[in-house]
């Protein structure tokens, strides 16, 4: 599957965070609760709960956050196997969009950027 190309520099959106009490992060409700979601692995549930958290802390006007292995490796304490799985089968069942994040004015891909789905109609009706 071709990811997409994102090109951005990745300033998070802060004014969608002040609208939360920064002491809990939000997931999309029907995503959390859905048959298809609660019938995967543990690993995989955290792997998203972890990209939860960073796309809270990061994610811009548009709802896309960039991360790379080894943080997702040294958060959630899984292997590079068992994360790449988990954001297969997430992008697969459509819980999660993954693409290629490349700065303004750079060639260069430094990593992937992710954006969970269920967020991308809040961010985008947000800009004031």
């Amino acid at each position: 599957m071709a990811r997409q190309k994102i090109v951005s520099d990745f300033r998070p959106d802060f004014n969608r965070i002040k609208t939360y009490d920064r002491k809990y992060i939000n997931l999309p409700h029907d995503t959390v609760t859905s048959s298809e979601f609660l019938s995967l692995p543990g690993a995989y549930h955290k792997v998203f709960l972890v990209l939860g958290v960073l796309s809270f802390e990061r994610a811009e006007t548009s709802g896309w956050f960039p991360a790379t292995m080894k943080e997702l490796e040294e958060r959630t304490c899984l292997s590079v196997n068992t994360i790449r799985d988990a954001k297969r089968e997430l992008e697969k069942l459509h819980f999660l969009d993954v693409g290629l994040a490349f700065r303004i004015n750079s060639n260069v891909h430094y990593s992937d950027c992710y954006r969970i789905n269920g967020f991308k109609e809040f961010s985008t009706s947000q800009k004031s």
